[in-house]
Formats: C-alpha cells, sequence, structure tokens
C-alpha cells in the first residue's frame, strides 16, 4: 500500500503542477538577465535556488524569491557626500583650467 509520499513521485502534488521547472535559458528571460550572468551567479553561489535533473532547472517560485531577496532600494541621498562630490569635480575643473 502506498504511502503519503506518493502523490510527489506522481506529480499530483499541487506545488509541481502549478510552479513548474524552467530551464537556465528561461530562467534568465525570466530574470531579464542573460545566460552567462545566470551561470556565473550559480558558480559563485549567490544566484537563486536551482536543481540538476541531467540539466539545470528553476522553479519559478524559487526565482521569484531570489528577485525579492534581491531588490534595490532606492536611497536618499547623503547631503555630505554630495557636498564632498561638488568640490572635488570644482578642484579637478580648476585644475584643469590651471
Amino acid at each position: 500500500m502506498p504511502d503519503g509520499n506518493c502523490d510527489l513521485l506522481q506529480g499530483t502534488s499541487p506545488d509541481f503542477n502549478q510552479d513548474p521547472f524552467l530551464s537556465e535559458k528561461e530562467a534568465a528571460v525570466y530574470l531579464d538577465v542573460s545566460l552567462a550572468t545566470i551561470r556565473r551567479r550559480r558558480y559563485e553561489g549567490t544566484g537563486p535556488r536551482y536543481i540538476r535533473f541531467g540539466e539545470i532547472r528553476y522553479r519559478r517560485s524559487w526565482l521569484d524569491e531570489f528577485a525579492a531577496a534581491n531588490q534595490c532600494q532606492k536611497k536618499e541621498p547623503d547631503n555630505n557626500n554630495q557636498a564632498a562630490g561638488s568640490h572635488v569635480r570644482a578642484t579637478r575643473a580648476q585644475n584643469r583650467t590651471a
């Protein structure tokens, strides 16, 4: 008599049916990055989770988790750094004319 884990092997799990595996090329397109970038990030250990079924495969939910965890947030400008940058640019401009 099969136990409760057989449904995973038969593909009847809602997770497997609603969250298919994507190839690395499909994953790169989904994340809007180059194939080289997704491969480099995987090699460096900084990319999204993956599984190897002969070929590298990614779940769409894993790509979504990766994208959410790596969102850039808009930073407010630091007025001190802007002033210092302006001073440096002004000094360089003065040195060019001298």
